[in-house]
């Protein structure tokens, strides 16, 4: 395998791993803005 295959290869799985851990750190975020906020937001309307 020449380095530039190698170079593309870490690239996919480095790119495979960034979304990995952005959908792991986005889904607890979009579940806790969608249960947390609106009860919060109900809360701290005066009406």
């Amino acid at each position: 395998m020449s380095s530039n295959e190698l170079q593309e290869k870490n690239a996919r799985e480095s790119q495979g791993w960034l979304t990995l851990v952005f959908m792991m750190v986005l889904f607890p975020v979009l579940f806790f803005l969608c249960v947390w906020a609106p009860m919060w937001f109900s809360d701290t309307t005066p009406y």
